[in-house]
């Protein structure tokens, strides 16, 4: 299935895999929008996709608007059994002690590749991009595409490509801070203009 959703404003939910009738595939993730003045997460916010007979559901999407952040919980949208990540944005005014680096996770499996992870302070310019497919390990993984933006530039703050991730994108990647790829990780644009 082709890459679908936005990054900074997801509010699609996951695709179920594929299957038959007697070998139905997994459900894909749900949606789930958090607006609150403040949120202390010490739980769990999960669109994760379900495993199927077959083939596994894609990653939801979680989108969370708060002043303020805070806690020690997690949020994931990871995909199943062959199937991609799904899409996290957190836009938030401050955050006390939310580890957003640790504890957000929308990696793909098998050959999924990962979903995305933004996150954005009320005083950054563009917010920061993770893609991080979670160390899965496979002989191929799909890479992360993104839409081209309609203006050929895709600005960040930060961005991050970890653990088996693989970014592309069709325009001009512009990243004002730091940009980092690990070894086992990719990153194609058409241009990039960096720090």
């Amino acid at each position: 299935m082709d890459t679908y959703g936005d990054y900074a404003w997801p509010v699609e939910l996951g695709s179920g895999g594929t299957g038959t009738a007697s070998y139905p595939g997994g459900n894909g993730g749900g949606l789930v929008i958090v607006t609150a003045s403040s949120l202390q997460l010490d739980g769990s916010i999960r669109a994760n996709g379900a495993r199927g007979s077959r083939r596994g559901g894609s990653g939801g999407a979680v989108a969370i608007f708060v002043d303020s952040l805070a806690g020690g919980g997690n949020v994931e949208a990871n995909g199943n059994y062959d199937s991609g990540g799904g899409r996290i944005a957190v836009h938030f005014g401050t955050n006390s002690d939310f580890n957003l680096a640790g504890n957000l996770l929308a990696r793909g499996d098998s050959y999924g590749g990962a979903g995305t992870v933004f996150t954005k302070s009320g005083d950054q310019a563009y917010g920061d991009l993770r893609v991080d497919n979670g160390g899965r390990n496979a002989s191929y993984v799909w890479p992360t595409p993104f839409l081209p933006t309609g203006t050929g530039e895709l600005l960040f703050d930060r961005v991050s490509v970890l653990r088996y991730g693989r970014m592309t994108t069709p325009d001009n990647l512009i990243v004002t801070g730091a940009i980092v790829v690990d070894p086992n990780s990719g990153l194609t644009a058409a241009n990039m203009t960096l720090p």
